[in-house]
């Protein structure tokens, strides 16, 4: 029996440079792998520092500094966007670079900060909440969403999550 070649599926895109043309490939990971929520091992890892993903179907978005931008359901109601190095991607697909807006901003509200903008909804799962007046890195949104994407620093290191647009004053 062949298997199907991975289909790529249209999503909004994510920084908005095209909203109409961010792509993911739905394609499997081989071997368990540490994910991140940003390009490097550096980066601030969720799940108390264990966030990982042993096997399974993965959505491929694209790549930053050799790590792929990649989401994951690891639970009933629970979704993770993340990183893991880019050499996991597997054979035959080819991802594009990620491009960012990396414009400074601060919050102006309450930020809560998220690595699961798609089952959020449900039940949210906080990284961590920032005060008015934080300093974060604006990436980018997801178009006909709340979510803005944003880079900051937890706990001393780099983090990325996704956080409301009304907590950014967009």
């Amino acid at each position: 029996m062949n298997a199907a070649a991975p289909e790529a599926i249209q999503e909004p895109q994510l920084p908005p440079t095209d909203p109409n043309n961010l792509m993911f490939v739905e394609a499997p990971i081989e071997v368990p792998a540490d994910v991140y929520t940003g390009p490097g091992a550096h980066y601030f890892r969720a799940a108390e520092s264990s966030a990982r993903i042993e096997s399974g179907v993965v959505r491929w978005y694209g790549t930053e500094n050799g790590w792929a931008m990649m989401g994951y359901q690891y639970g009933e109601d629970a979704y993770r966007i993340g990183y893991v190095d880019a050499t996991l991607v597997p054979a035959g697909i080819s991802l594009p670079p990620l491009a960012f807006t990396y414009e400074p901003i601060a919050t102006v509200g309450d930020a809560f900060i998220t690595d699961d903008p798609i089952l959020s909804q449900v039940e949210p799962r906080w990284l961590t909440t920032l005060p008015p007046g934080t300093p974060v890195t604006l990436l980018g949104f997801l178009p006909d969403t709340q979510w803005a994407y944003v880079e900051t620093q937890l706990d001393g290191l780099p983090v990325r999550g996704f956080t409301s647009r009304e907590s950014i004053g967009r």
